[in-house]
């Protein structure tokens, strides 16, 4: 009964977020955050970006996340920190992995906002071994990416980006189990798992984006 509460208190509010954020972004070419006294900006903004209000399936997606609990998280393709900071008080330990020059920033800036001491950010991608990689960076916030988009989404720019594979994160952090490891990474996440093989049954619970 509470879950379903929850989720319809959270319909509400993405609902009532909506509008505001296709106005502004749609007319001002601006977030409405960017109107707030700046005293309020900073709190709000890591609030909001950090909330998962876009699309049904991943409200969906962060109510079966918020059950799950242990000692170890990987989230690859953390973006801003939101299943980091949703889930800092579920597990011990949290490895977040977010390659975007664009992104990595908010990340940072989000995690010691909420002072989580819990967490551990770097600025590489995950793939299928270690290296230096091409990393596209799209015109569209949220799609940066090992894997060059579809001719739908820009590419802005092309740097280069230090690599790891999973099972190389799993032998530098003495990794024997982890309890759950997200991957979303716009289009690489084949690349992903290619390079867990070797690791593949120590994880309890893969949650994977797939993009057809």
């Amino acid at each position: 009964m509470k879950s379903v509460v929850k989720l319809l208190l959270i319909d509400v509010i993405y609902w009532m977020f909506s509008p505001l954020r296709f106005l502004f972004q749609r007319f001002l070419r601006r977030s409405f955050l960017d109107l707030l006294p700046k005293l309020f900006r900073g709190v709000s903004e890591a609030l909001f970006l950090t909330s998962r209000f876009y699309f049904y399936h991943e409200r969906q997606l962060s109510f079966f996340l918020s059950r799950l609990k242990g000692n170890s998280f990987i989230d690859i393709g953390a973006e801003c920190g939101h299943y980091v900071l949703m889930l800092s008080t579920n597990f011990k330990e949290i490895f977040a992995f977010e390659p975007s020059p664009k992104t990595f920033p908010c990340l940072i800036k989000n995690i010691s906002l909420f002072k989580i001491k819990n967490v551990k950010a770097f600025k590489y991608a995950i793939s299928d071994k270690d290296g230096i990689a091409p990393f596209y960076l799209a015109t569209h916030r949220g799609y940066d990416s090992l894997y060059r988009q579809d001719l739908t989404i820009g590419t802005e720019k092309v740097i280069s980006c230090k690599t790891y594979s999973l099972s190389s994160i799993f032998r530098l952090f003495s990794l024997t189990e982890v309890d759950l490891i997200k991957i979303d990474v716009e289009g690489a996440e084949d690349l992903v798992l290619k390079g867990a093989e070797p690791i593949i049954e120590k994880v309890r619970t893969w949650v994977v984006e797939i993009h057809a």
